[in-house]
């Protein structure tokens, strides 16, 4: 390949990635606009008149876990201490454990059934299909109309299924989801950064498929299902890692709704470690990699109004955000050269540069819009901007090796287990962690690569100052702080 084409083929792969970049960007100015203009309107947004004591159902609540020691007690806890009658409520704990967590859980329930409550442990010797084979294994032995599902990370609060069960009223509702809260968001500033994006997801992104008329999203936990909605879409199954996200499309797919309160808040923690981030992030990718190979052609061929449709494939190939990003940082590294050797190319450099540019101002609008809604003053989400923003750049710019790893692996690869993430009850700045958890010492291909990335961005900066060219400098600045505080910390923490 001569310079010329060496050359031409930098400028596509930067224009490639400006431009799957821009179509995800479009997609979630979309739903930022349907959240600012019309959430307001909808009914749905508003809770219900809670439902007679006559009209109450039978409801039974599942926590499913593994190896969950410091948690395992408080969810028991909390799913009982539920204000719901007690000849309505079954809690049903699916308890995978193959360590001492299991002898807690099991205390734990049995101190339960001698004060007269309705909770049985569900125990599998052999782990087959997870989380989803073990609420596979239970729902045929719930007794509930309706069935609430919480991760043992999670606190409900006590009013939790008095407010959910009247989103039922409309028979075509078969789920309901509530939002996510944090119960540790101020732990660090990588647990400050996750709240934000989830905080995106559920507060923006929720909102506004709900006012848009748009599919929704059943996450895995704080939400409920409608036993017959469950039975119609054939139930949960074990052949994805995102089994939340393909049972609830297949429910749409048969004309199930999904419904969604965010004033209703069930909270929990995020994980502390990088690692454990970095597991249950790979793990939500891969499924939803897995989930399009799976049902994205019964999503294309479904007879649905076109904006359903098209948000609906949205949500689930949003994921080539990260290659994107990829191809982008990549990309600017050798366009170093170009831009000296080849000013012909500038052009084309600038439209790149263009679409970048306001692709990278989404964030600041997101970000700010979730942080007015934490605040309920703009001075106050200014203030939190301050310190949140300028991690979270680079801490996602820099996540993107080991999702698209997980693209990769979801597409093409083979099945791999569900990792778990870790939970340590860490809820206050004085909690520490590392006396509950034992490090491997395993470092996985996808930390060296992340260390690899960390030298080429740290590289291209004093490239930049060589060759005297700056244009790109904070761009490979943010990319080398972010590659290297994710490579550190799993080193770290790994």
């Amino acid at each position: 390949m001569d310079w010329v084409s060496f050359s031409g083929l930098v400028i596509a792969i930067n224009l490639v990635g400006a431009f799957i970049l821009t179509l995800y960007k479009l997609g979630e100015l979309h739903l930022l606009y349907y959240y600012l203009t019309r959430r307001r309107r909808r009914r749905s947004d508003v809770t219900p008149p809670p439902l007679s004591e006559s009209a109450l159902p039978r409801v039974t609540v599942q926590i499913p876990m593994y190896n969950e020691l410091y948690v395992a007690e408080r969810i028991i806890d909390a799913c009982v201490a539920l204000d719901y009658p007690r000849p309505l409520l079954d809690i049903q704990v699916l308890d995978d454990s193959t360590d001492q967590s299991l002898e807690v859980a099991r205390a734990r329930v049995a101190h339960w059934q001698q004060q007269g409550v309705n909770i049985t442990l569900l125990h599998r010797e052999r782990r087959d299909g997870y989380k989803a084979g073990a609420l596979a294994a239970a729902t045929p032995l719930a007794k509930g109309e309706y069935i609430a599902i919480f991760d043992a990370d999670f606190v409900p609060p006590p009013d939790f299924l008095r407010r959910a069960l009247p989103q039922f009223r409309d028979e075509r509702v078969g789920v309901f989801q509530a939002r996510w809260g944090h119960l540790n968001p101020n732990y660090s500033m990588l647990t400050r950064v996750q709240t934000v994006f989830l905080d995106m997801h559920f507060i923006i992104e929720h909102q506004a498929r709900q006012a848009a008329g748009l599919w929704s999203r059943f996450n895995g936990s704080a939400g409920i299902w409608r036993s017959a909605c469950l039975a119609d879409a054939d139930g949960w199954s074990a052949d994805t890692l995102a089994e939340d996200l393909d049972l609830v499309f297949r429910a749409q797919l048969k004309g199930w709704k999904v419904l969604y309160d965010p004033t209703l808040v069930a909270p929990a923690e995020v994980p502390v470690r990088v690692s454990d981030l970095k597991a249950q992030q790979y793990r939500w990718t891969k499924g939803k990699a897995q989930v399009i190979r799976k049902l994205g052609g019964a999503v294309l061929r479904a007879r649905l109004p076109l904006l359903v449709k098209g948000h609906a494939l949205f949500d689930l190939f949003n994921l080539t955000a990260f290659p994107g990003i990829l191809l982008l940082s990549l990309g600017t590294v050798p366009l170093l050269w170009v831009m000296l050797a080849h000013p012909e190319y500038l052009p084309y450099l600038a439209w790149a540069s263009g679409l970048f540019v306001v692709n990278s101002l989404v964030w600041p609008w997101y970000v700010l819009v979730v942080l007015r809604q934490r605040h309920r003053s703009w001075l106050g989400a200014l203030g939190e901007f301050v310190l949140v923003f300028p991690p979270l750049v680079p801490i996602a710019m820099s996540a993107t090796v080991f999702q698209v790893t997980a693209i990769l692996d979801g597409f093409f690869g083979k099945a791999t287990a569900f990792e778990k993430t870790g939970k340590f009850r860490i809820v206050q700045r004085s909690d520490r962690w590392r006396d509950k958890f034992r490090a491997s010492g395993h470092m996985g291909v996808t930390t060296y690569l992340e260390g690899g990335m960390m030298l080429v961005f740290v590289s291209a900066i004093g490239l930049g100052f060589h060759l005297n060219n700056l244009a790109i400098l904070p761009f490979h600045v943010i990319l080398a702080c972010g590659y290297a505080y994710i490579f550190s910390q799993s080193i770290l923490r790994s």
